[in-house]
């Protein structure tokens, strides 16, 4: 029986059909039975930090972190009024504006870029415990670094707990499909309030050292433009008085000591010292140890200085001077000065007499430096007592994990000499725990005379004038009367007699005094009579260019000056060539002071710029300074050598060997 192909093709699509609604429910089965991903896993790819889109928006950051002993250390920026300033340190003014940028640009849209652990005990072993939290006080060791920004509103727009970097061998698959991460650093972060921990790739160097934030040019010159080193090594004594009130308190004593002076005209020649015998000269290695010193001084630390009701008692120039307020109330202001007595004496400073010009002035008690620049500004400082500071500061850095690296291979390749050095290990611990600082006041005058370039002006030139009896001795009579014209000896028949004696008898001497005997050469020129003018006779000489026919002498015809007019001419033709010559320099000197001018502004500028800097605060320093900036003179002059330069200074010029033979560089 022939089957109908028809409903062949009927059960073929009823089949059809059967089987794609088996395949849509067992799909529909699939998908509303299979469980969701866990939410942590969704944040993955996804920024940490989506409001976060400017480092304009930023007026505040904060940098936290555990030390070794459990004690939070915090760092703090804040803008306000427009200005940078760092109120963990006293709101001492930061240069923070291009650095905090440069930060917050590194930050702006990071990644979650995968998950390293949602479990809450898992944050101790990835270093991303909150540092302000009580876990982190009992395991400082895994607390990890808060950085932390707020905006205008004082709104939180990124905080984040960086952790311990990433080992590189969890970051193998990155590595092998991206070859170009090789450098990369990763590091385990947690957000504050989440208990999961991420890995995300950080280029960053954020630090809490105080020197970091801050313009560490203290001093802002360069050693080029040192030319004066005073050097003033008194010392104060502490001695006790009988006061007012029956009791007894402490005051200091200068005691003069030492003073040392050096000089120097530019920056390429030697440093000089009065008073030094005919064998001594200048150590210059020395000296440009003390400028270099100077130049570099590092700054740990700032103190504020004691104020009253938020004024200074101390001017610029270490004089005291009372607000108003004070000014009315005794009482008050007796108090707040001694006060002020309390804290100088209490830091290493003193407000006492000069013996040699009794007045009183600020002292400290190592002594003070004096620094006098090209610029014509003068620094002192004056070196305080000893005082700790924090050397445990906090660094974000992607440097963190290759020192760590570097660390680790030091360590298996001198073991060995690690526990012969572990005393020294732990005292280096200790100092770099809390380093030795000194206390340092600067205050800083202006001079604009010691401003160098101020050029010459030049000198007007003056008029000479001739003496009244100028030319006298070579005319004739002594009241300077026309004399009588020449004559031959065969004009003049009384001549044989006149020569013979005169009507007083003074015989020969006198008549050849009062009478023109020609000479053979001149006997044609003298034949015709001279040319009188006011009773002088007019004799000029004539230029050969002005002579006629290439002839020597001048023509008959030409005007000719007595010595006295040829004298006053040439005088004046001087006079002018002087004359055009200042009018021209005097015009190059306008334009040369201008721009010594200008310069001088701009160091009164920074002068008072610098003074209000330096005003309200005490700079913490290296103490190592101290033992290179109180020179000696026993260590700042040294024997003069014969045959060789000063120590620490190039020779002058260069000196050819004994030996040397010229020949060899003739061309053959």
């Amino acid at each position: 029986m022939k089957s109908n192909p028809q409903n062949e093709i009927f059960k073929t699509a009823i089949a059809a059909v059967a089987a794609c609604a088996m395949v849509g429910s067992a799909v529909g089965v699939y998908y509303t039975t299979q469980p969701s991903p866990p939410s942590e896993y969704a944040k993955v790819d996804q920024a940490f930090f989506e409001s976060f889109t400017s480092s304009q928006q930023i007026t505040s950051m904060v940098l936290e972190a555990m030390d070794a002993d459990g004690k939070l250390q915090s760092f703090q920026l804040e803008k306000k009024d427009g200005l940078w300033i760092i109120p963990t340190h006293h709101d001492y003014p930061a240069e923070a504006g291009e650095r905090l940028s440069q930060t917050a640009t590194s930050l702006l849209g990071l990644v979650r870029l995968r998950l390293a652990s949602s479990a809450r005990d898992a944050q101790g072993r990835l270093g991303v415990l909150n540092p302000e939290s009580e876990e982190a006080q009992d395991s400082p060791e895994e607390a990890g670094k808060l950085l932390r920004f707020k905006d205008v509103n004082d709104e939180t727009i990124f905080e984040l707990i960086v952790g311990n970097p990433v080992p590189r061998e969890e970051n193998v698959n990155v590595y092998q499909f991206a070859p170009e991460e090789q450098n990369a650093s990763y590091y385990y972060v947690r957000v504050p309030g989440e208990n999961e921990t991420y890995v995300t790739e950080l280029d960053l160097d954020v630090s809490a050292r105080f020197a970091d934030w801050i313009n560490r040019d203290l001093l802002e010159t360069p050693s080029g433009q040192f030319r004066r080193l005073f050097l003033d090594n008194y010392r104060l004594e502490t001695q006790q008085v009988g006061n007012a009130f029956g009791g007894v308190s402490l005051q200091r004593r200068l005691v003069a000591e030492e003073k040392l002076t050096l000089n120097r005209e530019s920056a390429g020649t030697p440093w000089t010292m009065a008073g030094l015998a005919p064998d001594e000269q200048v150590d210059s290695a020395k000296v440009n140890e003390v400028i270099q010193t100077v130049e570099a001084m590092e700054l740990l630390d700032v103190k504020p200085q004691y104020k009253y009701q938020g004024q200074s008692l101390l001017t610029d120039d270490f004089t005291v001077q009372l607000p108003p307020a004070l000014q009315q109330d005794q009482q008050a202001a007796g108090a707040a000065i001694e006060a002020l007595q309390s804290e100088l004496m209490n830091s290493g400073f003193g407000m006492v007499q000069d013996p040699q010009s009794q007045q009183i002035r600020m002292v400290a008690e190592n002594g003070e430096l004096e620094v006098g620049t090209s610029e014509g500004i003068i620094y002192t400082l004056l070196y305080g007592a000893e005082t700790t500071t924090d050397g445990s500061p906090i660094e974000i850095s992607s440097e963190d994990e290759d020192s760590q690296e570097d660390g680790a291979e030091g360590e298996t390749a001198e073991a060995s000499d690690a526990d012969e050095s572990s005393d020294a290990d732990e005292s280096a611990d200790q100092e770099s725990t809390e380093d030795r600082g000194r206390l340092v006041m600067i205050r800083v005058r202006f001079e604009p005379d010691r401003v160098e370039g101020k050029p010459e002006e030049p000198v007007e030139p003056i008029k000479v004038e001739l003496p009244a009896d100028f030319g006298r001795e070579q005319q004739t009579g002594p009241a300077f009367d026309a004399p009588p014209q020449p004559r031959k000896p065969s004009e003049d028949p009384a001549a044989s007699e006149a020569s013979g004696s005169d009507a007083n008898g003074t015989g020969e001497a006198d008549n050849a005094a009062n009478q023109l005997e020609p000479t053979e050469a001149s006997t044609e020129e003298t034949e015709e009579p001279l040319q009188q003018d006011g009773g002088l006779f007019a004799v000029q000489d004539v230029p050969p260019s002005q002579a006629t026919n290439g002839a020597d002498q001048p023509p008959q015809d030409a005007p000719q000056l007595s010595p006295r007019d040829a004298a006053m001419q040439q005088l004046e033709a001087d006079y002018q060539r002087q004359l055009a010559q200042y009018e021209q320099e005097k015009v190059g000197y306008q334009e040369a002071l201008k721009v010594w001018q200008e310069k001088v502004d701009a160091a009164k500028q920074k002068a008072d710029r610098l003074k209000q800097r330096f005003a309200d605060w005490y700079y913490v320093v290296p103490n190592s300074d101290l033992a290179v900036l109180r020179m000696t003179r026993q260590e700042i002059i040294t024997e003069k050598t014969a045959d060789g330069p000063n120590p620490g200074q190039m020779p002058n010029q260069f000196s050819l060997p004994p030996n040397f033979d010229p020949s060899m560089f003739q061309q053959q």
